[in-house]
């Protein structure tokens, strides 16, 4: 069975409040009833096209309301949405490499100097926020308060969505490799679909859990990912470690289609940072709410050109 964390905490990805509403999708642990399994199986599907209906309907009015912005206007209204800083062009880039920095010259010290009337435009608290020192007291709260549930959600959202817009693509490929079968009767084009469309939904706690499982593979690296399920100890980490958490086909799978962001959104044209755009946007928010800044800040590496 999945590796579930030891406590029963409100934050914990695998609990499920009676109304459901503030937590991850639990892992399907206990459904041992077949009528309770069809019955899930048949609002998963009835789930599944009223989610595409919504989709269709939510791109129609996002490529009319579009058509009618200009291309700034576009940029702002990307900004808005994304909760994210200003993204910057290319020309806009390059000017700020030129005007937007005073060069010291090398192995001068700049003068810091002190003043009052400075330091009293903010004479108040500085220092890790309320709401941060209360998730501290947990490293499970304190890992959510920065990447919070929202946001896991719309990854795995965004994972599925990948899976749908990449499946006629990958059926098409699946269908050329059949045709090169010689061995045993060919499968059909429908056979194949079917094959396909067996794929099981990815759970917003399967993220979560496979982005544990990457930053163990970082910790405790092998020469290839699947030799974490081998079942002959190699290095710190006990044999059976990566099995409990995750399956390793479900591990590809998920490594396969995880996605943070729309390709087919038009701001991935122009945003470089579009792959990633919703956990930049995430962080700036939470790193902002967590900390109280002081009258003086120290920048360091942070806007390095």
């Amino acid at each position: 069975s999945p590796l579930r964390f030891d406590y029963a905490d409100i934050l914990d990805p695998n609990f499920v409040e009676p109304d459901g509403e503030n937590s991850l999708d639990t892992d399907g642990e206990g459904d041992d009833d077949p009528a309770e399994a069809a019955a899930s199986e048949s609002d998963d599907t009835s789930s599944d096209t009223s989610e595409l209906c919504k989709t269709d309907c939510l791109q129609r009015e996002l490529s009319r309301v579009t058509e009618l912005l200009s291309n700034e206007e576009l940029e702002r209204l990307h900004m808005n949405i994304q909760e994210s800083s200003e993204v910057y062009n290319d020309d806009q880039l390059d000017e700020m490499k030129r005007t937007g920095w005073e060069v010291l010259p090398d192995n001068i010290v700049a003068e810091v100097t002190n003043e009052s009337a400075v330091d009293k435009l903010y004479d108040g608290y500085c220092g890790p926020s309320r709401d941060i020192m209360a998730a501290a007291k947990s490293p499970l709260k304190l890992f959510y308060y920065f990447m919070p549930k929202t946001f896991w959600r719309k990854v795995a959202a965004q994972t599925n969505l990948y899976w749908r817009q990449t499946l006629e693509a990958r059926l098409q490929k699946a269908e050329e490799k059949e045709r090169l079968v010689t061995n045993r009767t060919q499968r059909s084009s429908a056979q194949l679909r079917r094959k396909l469309e067996k794929f099981q939904k990815i759970s917003p706690h399967e993220v979560v859990q496979w982005v544990g499982l990457m930053l163990a593979h970082a910790l405790s690296p092998r020469k290839q990912m699947d030799q974490h399920w081998n079942t002959r100890e190699v290095g710190v980490l006990p044999v059976g470690t990566f099995g409990r958490v995750m399956a390793r086909d479900r591990f590809r799978e998920i490594s396969r289609f995880i996605h943070f962001t729309d390709n087919t959104n038009q701001a991935a044209a122009t945003d470089r940072a579009w792959k990633i755009r919703s956990v930049l946007a995430t962080l700036e928010k939470t790193f902002k709410e967590g900390y109280v800044l002081g009258s003086r800040v120290a920048i360091d590496e942070g806007v390095l050109p």
